[in-house]
C-alpha cells in the first residue's frame, strides 16, 4: 500500500472518529459511507512510473475533480444534519470533522501535485544534461564548419542519430494518448528540439531533413486546432522517416 492510499485511508478514520462520537443522523453518515471514488485513484497513482506524465496528470485531476464533490456533499450532508440536530455537541464534532477531513484531502492534493512536479523537473533536466552532452561530442572538427562534417568523420554518429531519432518516435507515440498542444510541449517537443539540434551537428549529410524539420521542432501555441496539430506531427513524421531511410534503418 502506498504513502497517498495509506493517507486518504487515515483520514477517513480520523473523520470518522470526529464524526461519531455523538452519533450524527442515519442520513448523515449512509453519505458519508458511500464511496468517493478517491481510495483507487490515490491507489493509482502510488503505482504509476514516475515518468509515465500523461497518466499521472490524468490521474491528478481526476482525484481533484473527485475530492471536490465528495466535500461538498459531505458538507451539505453535515449541515442538514447538524440545523436538524438541537445538540451544540454533535454540531461542534461534525463542524469539527468536516474541517479535518478537508485539510486531509488539500495536503494530500498538494502531495500528490509536488510529486508530479518535482519528478517532471527532474526529468527535464536529464534532457537537458543529455542535450548538452551530444552538442558537446558533436561539435565540428577544427576548420569545419555545419555542412563540412559527415557521417564518414566520425562512425559514432549514425549510433547517436539512430538513439535520438528512436526518442522522438517514442515520445510522439506517448503523445497520441492525449493528442493536444499542452501534452505536445510536455512529452514531446524536447525529443524533437534534441533530435533537431544533432541534425544540425552531423551535416550536409542530413542538411535536408535538418531543414524540413526546423520550423517544427519548438513548443507549439496551446490556441492550435486540430487540423493544425495533425499538420505538426505529420511534419515531423516525415523528417523522421526521410532521416531513417537515409540511414537505413
Amino acid at each position: 500500500m502506498g504513502y497517498t492510499e495509506n493517507a486518504w485511508i487515515a483520514a477517513k478514520n480520523r473523520y470518522t472518529q470526529l464524526a461519531q462520537k455523538k452519533k450524527p443522523g442515519a442520513k448523515f453518515l449512509g453519505v458519508f459511507t458511500k464511496a468517493s471514488g478517491l481510495e483507487p485513484l490515490f491507489k493509482t497513482f502510488d503505482k504509476l512510473p514516475a515518468t509515465d506524465f500523461v497518466n499521472r496528470r490524468k490521474n491528478i485531476d481526476n482525484i481533484r475533480t473527485k475530492a471536490t464533490a465528495y466535500l461538498g456533499v459531505l458538507n451539505k450532508a453535515a449541515t442538514d444534519d447538524a440545523s436538524s440536530n438541537k445538540d451544540a455537541i454533535v454540531k461542534q464534532n461534525l463542524a469539527a470533522a468536516n474541517k479535518t477531513l478537508k485539510a486531509d484531502v488539500e495536503a494530500l492534493l498538494a502531495h500528490v501535485e509536488a510529486e508530479y512536479a518535482k519528478d517532471l523537473e527532474e526529468f527535464k533536466g536529464q534532457l537537458g544534461k543529455a542535450q548538452e552532452a551530444q552538442a558537446e561530442s558533436h561539435k565540428p572538427k577544427k576548420n569545419q564548419g555545419r555542412g563540412m562534417v559527415n557521417f564518414g568523420d566520425d562512425p559514432v554518429v549514425p549510433q547517436e542519430l539512430a538513439a535520438a531519432l528512436k526518442k522522438a518516435e517514442a515520445a510522439l507515440s506517448a503523445f497520441s494518448s492525449n493528442p493536444t498542444p499542452d501534452n505536445f510541449n510536455e512529452v514531446a517537443a524536447s525529443s524533437i528540439i534534441i533530435l533537431h539540434g544533432l541534425l544540425g551537428k552531423f551535416g550536409k549529410a542530413v542538411d535536408p531533413e535538418y531543414k524540413a524539420l526546423g520550423p517544427f521542432a519548438k513548443r507549439i501555441p496551446t490556441t492550435y486546432n486540430k487540423a493544425a496539430m495533425d499538420n505538426h506531427i505529420d511534419q515531423i513524421t516525415i523528417a523522421i522517416n526521410r532521416t531513417k531511410k537515409k540511414l537505413g534503418i
